[in-house]
């Protein structure tokens, strides 16, 4: 199951790409008459960036070379990156149909309320999300013998520095301030004996919007001696 991408059509094949795993990864789909004149008939109907569930045959890609280096390595488990790979079409289900007004033209930017669509159709920002998490996945790896600490969000409001976020609660004149980094809690850790820590610490300062600027953000925080 995935999304279709878009379609090509060379003599009596069909080529579309099936998109899964976040956009990140494709499965290409083959599709001609002699394997399913009704898959491919029922595969040309479906709009672009629909969901789709298919079944067929799935083989290695055709290049047209004999050594074209997709043979699995034994010592790898028989693994085969989902790129080298194709399924030959024998039947597709549409599972929900992607309105055509909605694709979008290069470079379009959305507004808040279509921001799943900027996600959807925008590489470089779903790069930059896929990045993201790799940084977090090395740093947990990197600092594997670290304890990993959860701090709250809800702290006493402290003046000094940037402007705070207050969240107000049900007891009149009292509110709790959003940690503007981990080095409210730093001190508290640290005179616990817990000196071998590391957080992922939500961080939120009231200031004017930049390029370099945002009212959320992350931290990765560490002491500074082991």
């Amino acid at each position: 199951m995935g999304f279709l991408g878009e379609r090509r059509d060379v003599g009596r094949l069909c080529f579309v790409p099936l998109k899964g795993g976040g956009g990140f990864h494709e499965l290409q789909i083959v599709s001609q008459s002699k394997f399913s004149e009704q898959a491919l008939g029922a595969l040309k109907d479906i709009p672009t960036n629909s969901a789709v569930s298919v079944s067929g045959i799935l083989n290695l890609k055709n290049t047209g070379k004999k050594d074209s280096g997709i043979v699995p390595d034994p010592a790898d488990d028989g693994e085969i990156p989902i790129e080298q790979l194709e399924i030959q079409l024998k039947s597709v289900t549409c599972l929900n149909t992607f309105p055509k007004d909605l694709v979008p033209p290069p470079n379009q930017v959305y507004g808040l309320e279509n921001r799943h669509l900027q996600i959807r159709f925008d590489h470089q920002l779903r790069e930059r999300l896929r990045f993201r998490s790799k940084v977090a996945a090395f740093s947990r790896k990197h600092f594997s013998d670290f304890q990993e600490v959860e701090t709250p969000l809800l702290f006493k409001s402290t003046p000094e520095g940037a402007r705070e976020f207050l969240v107000p609660t049900r007891l009149q004149g009292h509110a709790y301030g959003l940690p503007q980094s981990p080095q409210q809690y730093k001190q508290i850790l640290m005179s616990s004996g817990i000196t071998k820590y590391i957080q992922f610490a939500k961080c939120f300062r009231d200031e004017d919007y930049r390029a370099d600027r945002q009212p959320e953000f992350t931290q990765v925080g560490c002491p500074l001696y082991l």
